[in-house]
């Protein structure tokens, strides 16, 4: 399985781009994973498009970020069966 965290440097209290990338290399996991940073809105759903529409492998995609970033995750991977979805809320309000 590859596991995609989707960043949204812009939710929340800042880019949590390296915090994200530092803690997975401390945890030491033998996972295939890359992390994503987002640049404009609607660019999550258009990156997981691509890559499912192009791919048949299992992906796990972590929404790092907060509900708009979530939203634009959960409308990429829907509809494809080798796709699933989970939250790292690093939003403003996270509920």
């Amino acid at each position: 399985m590859k596991h995609i965290f989707i960043v949204n440097p812009c939710a929340g209290t800042g880019d949590m781009t390296d915090f994200i990338k530092k803690q997975l290399k401390e945890l030491n996991l033998n996972i295939d994973y890359e992390v994503y940073r987002t640049t404009e809105k609607g660019g999550a759903t258009r990156y997981i498009k691509e890559i499912l529409s192009k791919n048949t492998g299992e992906y796990r995609f972590y929404s790092c970020g907060g509900d708009g970033t979530l939203n634009e995750v959960v409308n990429g991977a829907v509809g494809y069966s080798n796709a699933s979805v989970t939250v790292l809320p690093y939003g403003s309000g996270n509920d």
